[in-house]
């Protein structure tokens, strides 16, 4: 038997493999992730591309069609819980799937926002997103957004079975 540090007679037992065993009181994964991870991704009205990086469980199921725009994010990965803070430039519109009486004017505007994305295990997830969008204009139509700072909150879930 070769042990790495040369050949052993036939007569030396083996030695006893050693199994890790953890509490109930020390999880497999951190539960907030520490490690910084760069993305960016390109939003249409659609839904979402990744460029670089990896892309967030609230780009894949996308349901608000009301940007479009770069977004640079910078996610803490490698814990079970993976905050994100996000900046982005481009265009805002209303989005008439959720509103289709109201006019889809294209508005250049900016997004900072943050959130996290919460893994249960390998099927199961959640996240959370905010954003508050600046649009860049100097007045409004009446039937536009009642102010220039949009603030939107998205909550996603996903299970696979």
């Amino acid at each position: 038997m070769n042990d790495g540090a040369g050949i052993l007679p036939r007569d030396t037992p083996q030695r006893a493999i050693v199994k890790k065993t953890r509490s109930a009181w020390t999880p497999e994964t951190p539960w907030v992730g520490a490690s910084p991870h760069l993305s960016l991704v390109a939003r249409d009205w659609s839904g979402a591309q990744l460029l670089v990086g990896h892309l967030m469980l609230t780009d894949e199921l996308r349901l608000n069609r009301s940007c479009r725009m770069i977004l640079s994010r910078v996610r803490f990965v490698d814990g079970r819980i993976a905050p994100f803070a996000q900046a982005g430039f481009g265009q805002w519109r209303v989005d008439t799937d959720l509103m289709p009486i109201m006019r889809a004017d294209v508005e250049i505007a900016a997004q900072l926002g943050g959130g996290f994305e919460l893994t249960i295990d390998e099927h199961t997830a959640f996240a959370l997103e905010t954003d508050y969008t600046i649009l860049y204009r100097e007045q409004h139509a009446p039937e536009m957004v009642s102010g220039p700072h949009p603030w939107v909150a998205f909550l996603a879930a996903r299970a696979v079975f």
